[in-house]
């Protein structure tokens, strides 16, 4: 609750808003006093109670700012929230997931468990260490090279053979097509 107060704290000092979220973002300050003022004021002008939606907004406005994240990621979550709202398989029972169980979850769905990094401790040329991510390249290229969006004719070299590894002689040296005639 404190966030809200202190969002709307700030609105209160900017009075003649003519839309209520801003394209700029505000640092809030810890004068709470007006907060209650300005929203019933705000509920009064829009004549009802703040909804769900609103209060969804005011939320979603002081995450982004508290994190100072670019502010074009409000426009780009209420497009994707909208987006799904208005899907044919929109369900309000539907309980979203955090992001560590939704990535698990579509790990499992999906059979890509094996392509999770593992974390290793690298000590670094000063004496440092730091934690990087270590992905194993045995599944890595197995993942590739068995995917059919990634192993088709369009992405492999004329001539090449990818089993073997061996470049068809009798295919011309220069190479041809649009890209190549626009590197030229």
């Amino acid at each position: 609750m404190d966030f809200l107060k202190a969002f709307l704290q700030t609105a209160m000092m900017i009075q003649r808003w003519t839309i209520f979220f801003p394209a700029e973002s505000f640092v809030c300050s810890e004068d709470y006093e007006n907060a209650d003022h300005f929203l019933n004021d705000y509920e009064e002008r829009q004549g009802q109670q703040s909804t769900a939606a609103a209060k969804l907004q005011i939320k979603l406005n002081h995450l982004i700012n508290s994190h100072k994240a670019p502010i074009k990621l409000y426009d780009d979550i209420i497009q994707l929230f909208n987006e799904y709202m208005c899907s044919d398989k929109f369900d309000k029972f539907t309980r979203l997931k955090s992001r560590k169980s939704f990535i698990k979850a579509s790990e499992s769905a999906y059979n890509v468990s094996h392509l999770r990094p593992k974390y290793q401790n690298v000590i670094l040329t000063d004496a440092t260490e730091v934690t990087v991510p270590v992905f194993d390249a045995k599944y890595m290229i197995l993942d590739l090279v068995t995917n059919p969006l990634t192993m088709n004719d369009s992405n492999i070299a004329a001539g090449y053979d990818v089993f073997t590894g061996n470049v068809d002689q009798s295919f011309p040296d220069k190479p041809s097509g649009k890209w190549a005639t626009a590197a030229h």
